[in-house]
């Protein structure tokens, strides 16, 4: 009777790693998916997918400064899709974390071009938190860092 309880046990346990495995790797596709999407939505101008995509009472922080999601998409937004379409970027891998219904992505990135006639070489950073509500994940923040890159000699 021990030995059949302790096979159960370890069945059990077994099977629960699986799930919680397969769900983590489920979780971490579809966070990364939504970070990707938010980057290809600013680059393509599809401000009705950015918007899908940034929560009610996301935070944006950027250049020292804090901005509600309504004071983003009414004027930094605009500027936003202009500098991804005229720099492109060379994006780094993602760090993904998922803890339950809560996931954080980090990323680097350059960006070499011009914008508004001013030569862009730029390595940046990104932070963004995000969390699940249903199967959908959205932005709850976003922080974007930048410094310029030393000219090649």
């Amino acid at each position: 009777m021990r030995k059949t309880t302790l096979l159960v046990l370890v069945a059990l346990v077994t099977f629960s790693s699986a799930t919680f495995s397969q769900t983590s790797n489920t979780d971490r596709a579809s966070v990364e998916a939504a970070i990707r999407g938010y980057h290809e939505a600013l680059k393509s101008g599809d401000t009705a997918q950015l918007v899908k995509l940034l929560a009610v009472d996301v935070v944006i922080l950027e250049g020292g400064s804090r901005e509600t999601r309504d004071e983003y998409l009414s004027h930094h937004l605009q500027r936003d899709i202009e500098f991804a379409k005229a720099v492109p970027e060379i994006r780094g891998e993602l760090s993904v974390k998922v803890v339950g219904d809560v996931a954080w992505v980090s990323s680097i990135a350059t960006r070499s071009g011009t914008f508004r006639g001013r030569s862009i070489n730029l390595a940046t950073a990104e932070l963004a938190v995000l969390s699940k509500n249903g199967s959908e994940w959205t932005i709850r923040s976003i922080h974007w860092s930048s410094r310029p890159l030393k000219a090649a000699h």
